[in-house]
């Protein structure tokens, strides 16, 4: 995907996951909901914060919620409850590994 011109397909694809998840929240038969990327969905307008602070508002107290991405917005940020910042230390592709690079900058965790 690029990020400076998300397709519809792109828009599309993100909000079927965002309905996937609220329907797994909805069930009620899993203890942590992983939403890889979410952050950066967000800050492409792939998806909306707003939908995404539901998403978290409309959760069981037994459900864990961890959002990954970059660049998460300042409301997701102030919800959480943890919050971290990594740094890459290694990475495969300085050893020479061809797999797609991409270093995971921030976590938020919703418990």
């Amino acid at each position: 995907m690029d990020r400076r011109r998300p397709t519809d397909e792109d828009r599309k694809l993100a909000r079927q996951g965002l309905a996937r998840a609220f329907a797994v929240v909805e069930e009620g038969n899993t203890d942590l909901l992983i939403r890889d990327e979410i952050n950066v969905a967000i800050a492409c307008g792939l998806l909306s914060v707003e939908d995404a602070l539901n998403l978290l508002q409309g959760k069981p107290p037994s459900l864990g919620i961890i959002l990954t991405g970059r660049e998460a917005h300042t409301l997701m940020i102030e919800c959480a409850d943890l919050v971290t910042e990594m740094r890459r230390v290694e990475h495969p592709s300085e050893k020479g590994d061809e797999s797609p690079q991409g270093d995971r900058v921030l976590s938020v965790a919703i418990a």
